[in-house]
């Protein structure tokens, strides 16, 4: 997969950026939220990325508007920085098996 930052796209009518994505589709973040008990669907992966957004309570958190539903996770924001700070956080993550399974059982996504 490439680098999760190009899936930060424009929506069509040109007034927020957003990022789609399956919940399956970061495998590895799928697989804690499943060993941690959690059912892998777009609203487990909509607390973790929450949970990423808000801690150290950023001012760019604020921004970001959350709509996940089951079968996909999904973020807006009328500014595509937030979005690329937000993606920067869990790549740290995804890259730490054991950060990851901190965010995880932190977000306690059920």
């Amino acid at each position: 997969m490439p680098a999760l930052e190009t899936r930060v796209t424009k929506d069509d009518d040109g007034t927020l950026y957003s990022v789609y994505l399956h919940p399956y589709e970061i495998a590895k973040l799928a697989k804690a939220i499943a060993k941690a008990g959690g059912t892998v669907n777009g609203y487990a992966v909509q607390a973790v990325m929450i949970y990423l957004a808000e801690k150290g309570d950023p001012a760019w958190a604020e921004d970001l508007e959350f709509d996940s539903e089951n079968d996909a996770f999904v973020v807006r924001c009328p500014r595509k920085a937030p979005l690329k700070f937000l993606i920067r956080r869990l790549e740290k993550r995804l890259a730490n098996p054991a950060a990851l399974r901190r965010a995880v059982r932190a977000a306690r996504p059920e």
